[in-house]
């Protein structure tokens, strides 16, 4: 959850003085949607807005103060959280739901997570490499305002990015997010980056 939300959502008090948060995640994807309904709708209210302009959804929670452990957005990993596999694998799994994608071609697999928060991307490589599992990065794909996507709107801040491409380092890493990963569709690619880079070592055998 910590990961999810450093990734994509915002959390808030419904009212000063209240009791009650607010969730909310937007997103065009209904494997986004879905989760974001999984993750609360069995703690308090929940329900899906009518979409936007822009084609995206929101998604609003209404919980108890039982998760004001998400109204912090941290922008660099809790130490508590690097100094435990199983903390750092289930943080990572979240923020690869929120912000990663696995790719998949005919002669490699790879896992890129791209987003604002360098601290965060800078502290996930360096768990990565603490746990075995090499990675490059972070570096900058896109500089502050570089780009305007379709809807018009400009990246704000620098874009950063990091890579696992290397076939043993990335089957390490599946291993580790296996048990944690939530959203429909990164769980379906990262399991088809895991069958092609069984096919590419079986091609080396032959």
């Amino acid at each position: 959850l910590i990961g999810f939300r450093t990734g994509d959502l915002h959390v808030k008090y419904l009212n000063a003085g209240g009791r009650t948060l607010w969730v909310e995640c937007a997103s065009t994807r209904r494997e986004q949607i879905a989760l974001c309904r999984s993750l609360f709708s069995r703690y308090g209210r929940c329900w899906v807005g009518a979409p936007k302009k822009t084609g995206a959804r929101g998604v609003h929670a209404l919980v108890d103060e039982s998760f004001r452990f998400l109204l912090n957005k941290p922008d660099r990993i809790p130490p508590w959280i690097l100094g435990s596999e199983n903390s750092f694998a289930a943080f990572l799994a979240g923020y690869t739901d929120a912000e990663g994608h696995f790719a998949v071609g005919s002669a490699r697999a790879e896992l890129a997570i791209q987003s604002y928060d360098w601290g965060i991307l800078s502290d996930i490589a360096d768990g990565l490499r603490r746990f075995g599992i090499g990675c490059i990065g972070p570096w900058v794909v896109a500089r502050p305002h570089s780009f305007v996507n379709a809807n018009g709107y400009s990246n704000r801040k620098a874009v950063w990015r990091i890579q696992v491409g290397r076939q043993e380092a990335l089957r390490r890493l599946i291993r580790l997010l296996r048990p944690y990963v939530r959203h429909a569709k990164r769980r379906r690619d990262m399991l088809a980056a895991e069958r092609r880079l069984v096919q590419l070592m079986n091609r080396r055998k032959v």
